[in-house]
């Protein structure tokens, strides 16, 4: 997984603003720190904590946009014990 490559690709897609890349980014440092694989089970509160989004549908727009462009996919989970599974594809 090269941060070039997916900065170039960031650079070049017109959706993606600076929350976006904030997410992509706190996501990449919390894989690259406890995973070898590109895989991590997160909960919503904790990713908007650390990406200081504060609100619920803000949040929701950038993980979607992350999906729709390709550099994560993401499978919630609507129980309150268990955590989002997140993979970064890029």
């Amino acid at each position: 997984m090269s941060l070039d490559a997916f900065y170039t690709a960031f650079g070049k897609e017109p959706r993606l603003k600076t929350g976006h890349l904030c997410l992509y980014q706190v996501l990449y440092y919390l894989i690259d720190l406890g995973t070898p694989s590109k895989e991590m089970t997160i909960t919503r509160n904790q990713l908007m904590r650390l990406t200081k989004i504060s609100s619920v549908a803000t949040y929701h727009k950038y993980i979607n946009d992350l999906v729709h462009v390709g550099f994560i996919q993401y499978s919630p989970s609507y129980h309150p014990g268990q955590k989002t599974k997140i993979t970064l594809l890029f």
